[in-house]
């Protein structure tokens, strides 16, 4: 009987590594890490690779020609020029995070799919300071 159970337990335990395998194998390049500017000029990506960058929206960066828009993105270290050609969010302003989706089509050029704006993790209610009670 024990080796019965034996086996079970052992067959139970390949089933499991094969569902973990396919898993892992399925969700591989599912995954998307934000990069900085300076990571990508540390790193470049290959051609026409997706990203997300994020960082800081540079004040008096912003051009807005129709539908496209130019900006530049930091880190406080090094910028990256950003062009996308669909209207970021309404809630999109120079001087706050975001994040970009799309490819470096140039050293220091990103082309962007999508603009993301990143919202800070603390809440104030309308009307207060953050300086205390």
């Amino acid at each position: 009987m024990i080796r019965g159970r034996g086996r079970a337990l052992l067959l139970g335990a390949i089933v499991v590594a094969v569902v973990a395998v396919f898993g892992v194998a399925g969700m591989e390049g599912t995954f998307t890490y934000d990069r900085t500017p300076t990571e990508v000029d540390a790193h470049p990506t290959a051609a026409n690779q997706s990203l997300r960058l994020s960082g800081l929206v540079v004040p008096g960066t912003l051009r807005q020609h129709g539908a496209h828009v130019t900006f530049e993105l930091t880190d406080g270290a090094h910028d990256v020029t950003v062009h996308s050609s669909s209207a970021p969010p309404s809630t999109f302003r120079p001087g706050q995070g975001a994040v970009v989706e799309g490819v470096m089509t140039s050293p220091g050029v990103f082309d962007a799919q999508r603009v993301l704006v990143r919202h800070s993790n603390q809440y104030r209610a309308a009307g207060t300071t953050s300086g205390g009670s």
